[in-house]
């Protein structure tokens, strides 16, 4: 997400592509996300909210946006990996 926030050339995420290397497109890796942790990951990392924000917004305690963020995280890293060893 972080390489997404400084690219500078204005593409649309869903353009950019992966390496031959394996990787996938970081569209499709946040597209296998079970919808509830897609939800919440996008706005806190392409949008910049924060989790009292996030909390607010979706209506759950900030715990619960901690813990879904860090899931999210989890899987999202493991979506990663497997392709990375294909």
């Amino acid at each position: 997400m972080d390489w997404h926030r400084r690219q500078k050339d204005g593409e649309a995420l869903s353009d950019r592509t992966a390496d031959k290397s394996g990787g996938v497109l970081i569209n499709d890796a946040l597209n296998r996300l079970p919808q509830e942790l897609r939800t919440i990951l996008r706005p806190r990392e392409v949008e910049g909210y924060s989790y009292s924000e996030l909390a607010e917004i979706l209506k759950i305690p900030v715990g619960t946006v901690r813990s879904r963020l860090h899931e999210a995280r989890h899987q999202l890293r493991t979506i990663w990996m497997k392709e990375a060893t294909k």
